[in-house]
């Protein structure tokens, strides 16, 4: 009899730590994990002149695993809760915005970490006729003859 119970409780050990662990793993990933929560702290807004568009800066960080991008996103005033991003990446900060007309945006940034431009993984050139330029801050400024 001793050995049958032996038997028994060493089975149900054997099966308890798989099962453990999936449960485990099922709250874990159910909580939102390491994946979830990821932050957005919004640093500045502008609006267009005319008002009909507003561009948003923000940094978007998923914590510790992953690295803090910038992000540009644009909205505009018909539905001005609605804004799609236009801009992000892993850019030496900060990232600034410049209206140059009301249809012309200019976003300017430090260029990609690394020089990598893959870690530049989003640039519109153009949003709902908002035409969108890019201007590399690490770059010295051309030299126009008079």
């Amino acid at each position: 009899m001793n050995i049958r119970k032996l038997f028994v409780s060493v089975v149900l050990l054997l099966l308890s730590v798989p099962v453990g662990y999936a449960l485990f793993m099922v709250a874990f990933f159910a909580s939102g994990g390491i994946f979830g929560d990821c932050g957005v702290e919004e640093v500045e807004r502008s609006k267009s002149q005319d008002g009909r568009f507003e561009a948003m800066i923000y940094m978007h960080d998923c914590g510790a695993t992953t690295t803090a991008t910038w992000r540009v996103a644009l909205a505009s005033s018909d539905d001005p809760e609605d804004f799609e991003d236009v801009f992000g990446g892993d850019v030496r900060g900060p990232v600034r915005v410049q209206w140059e007309g009301p249809m012309t945006l200019s976003v300017k940034a430090g260029a990609a970490y690394r020089r990598d431009d893959r870690k530049i993984y989003l640039r519109e050139d153009e949003w709902s006729g908002v035409q969108i330029q890019f201007v590399n801050m690490d770059l010295p400024p051309r030299y126009e003859r008079p």
